[in-house]
């Protein structure tokens, strides 16, 4: 498989090279009035592709749902999965507790690979899979989509696997594929610096963003997935966020009264709130959009989280050159700081946030059963998460260094 096609996806070219991305009906969905769409209208260049294939994907997923609520649809032989097919399995997969049980944004994400696995294949017999045909599946992804790649083999294998369980096949061809799976090393680079927070928070907070602004400070500390800082509910009497993760389900109690700057931030939030007269019941998350007094939408507090990125990136750019020149710097060096400072910022992402805060935790000197408190991890996990999101940093080489040279004198 050399590429993956997507149902309805087409691009045109623009003179410059790049590429306009549409859902693009046949004429039999025109026909019951479904139009063309523009997609990826807002993403970078480097995302463009990504995002116009999610968002295809979810228009076929909604022309999916049409079909099986009209009397329009296609002729049952022509709808209906071949039995004993990987489509076929796909949609008993979709109907059993493995997939409903599933968080939202995990189902969600799954879903997308799945329609992509029935594209590739979805008529063929699941019993004829070799472990041969879903290596070159990987393979033939893997070059221009590491991680799309690994995803796809990751939820191959979750639903052959159901399958063997369910017998539909003897054995699960998507197993022990021995496969190279791209993993970026995070450096210390990646993480959060302290001014990295306070420009963006004080960015936000200016641009009338507040809750954002304590959304990063939050994270910077709690190291949280983005979902479950948007569902943050407001802290106990005693001063703890007490929330079940979206993912794995498992319950935080997180003490943020031992963190001051914390405890003030959360009072000032909801101060706001109050000053704006939104009416807030049991269950109101703590972080609610400014513009609508309603709990964030992933999609718009990513927008708007790169929004305030971007100002808050010229901030850092201006701060950059006008230190240089202050250090003597001449104007051409200067300004080439304050070109790659403002392309520094632009990398930083929410969800490395969540890296900075078991960075911080380790280099703090917090034991792994500490950590796990905060992350939520099992303790058995634990160090298989820190091989991913735990940077080493100088601070813990030293630390070490300065360990060992307190032992040796110890012991002389």
């Amino acid at each position: 498989m050399s590429k993956i096609r997507i149902r309805h996806l087409i691009a045109r070219r623009n003179r410059d090279g790049s590429s306009r991305w549409y859902w693009q009906p046949s004429a039999e969905l025109r026909a019951a009035g479904w139009q063309t769409r523009r997609l990826a209208r807002n993403a970078p260049p480097h995302r463009a592709e990504m995002a116009a294939i999610e968002e295809a994907q979810d228009i076929n997923k909604q022309v999916d749902d049409w079909r099986a609520d009209t009397d329009t649809a296609r002729p049952d032989d022509a709808a209906r999965p071949p039995a004993g097919s990987l489509a076929a399995l796909i949609s008993a997969y979709r109907a059993s507790e493995e997939f409903t049980d599933l968080a939202p944004k995990t189902a969600k994400d799954y879903s997308r690979y799945l329609e992509m696995l029935i594209f590739w294949a979805g008529r063929r017999q699941v019993a004829s899979f070799t472990p041969k045909q879903v290596k070159d599946l990987w393979r033939g992804l893997k070059d221009d989509k590491p991680v799309a790649a690994h995803m796809l083999i990751t939820v191959a294998r979750l639903v052959f696997e159901y399958g063997r369980r369910e017998d539909w096949l003897d054995t699960n061809p998507a197993v022990k594929l021995k496969l190279k799976r791209h993993r970026k090393r995070r450096q210390e680079g990646d993480l959060w610096s302290r001014a990295d927070v306070d420009i963006f928070v004080a960015t936000a907070d200016a641009m009338g963003w507040h809750s954002q602004g304590s959304a990063v400070l939050l994270d910077e500390w709690l190291g949280q997935r983005q979902s479950d800082i948007r569902g943050l509910p407001r802290p106990s009497a005693a001063g703890d966020f007490v929330f079940n993760q979206n993912k794995t389900g498992a319950t935080a109690v997180l003490p943020t009264e031992a963190v001051p700057h914390l405890t003030r931030r959360v009072a000032a939030e909801i101060a706001g709130q109050e000053a704006r007269g939104v009416v807030t019941i049991p269950g109101t998350p703590l972080l609610l959009c400014e513009t609508t007094g309603q709990p964030w939408k992933e999609d718009h507090f990513r927008h708007v989280f790169a929004a305030i990125r971007a100002v808050a990136a010229l901030r850092a750019a201006r701060k950059a050159f006008r230190d240089a020149r202050h250090a003597g710097d001449g104007w051409t060096a200067a300004r080439d700081a304050a070109r790659a400072e403002q392309e520094r910022f632009l990398t930083r992402k929410f969800m490395l946030l969540r890296h900075t805060a078991v960075t911080r935790l380790a280099e703090a000197g917090c034991a792994n059963a500490e950590i796990a408190a905060i992350t939520r991890h099992s303790l058995k996990a634990v160090e298989t998460i820190l091989e991913i999101y735990l940077v080493r940093t100088r601070k813990m080489a030293a630390g070490a260094f300065a360990k060992r040279v307190e032992q040796e004198r110890n012991s002389t």
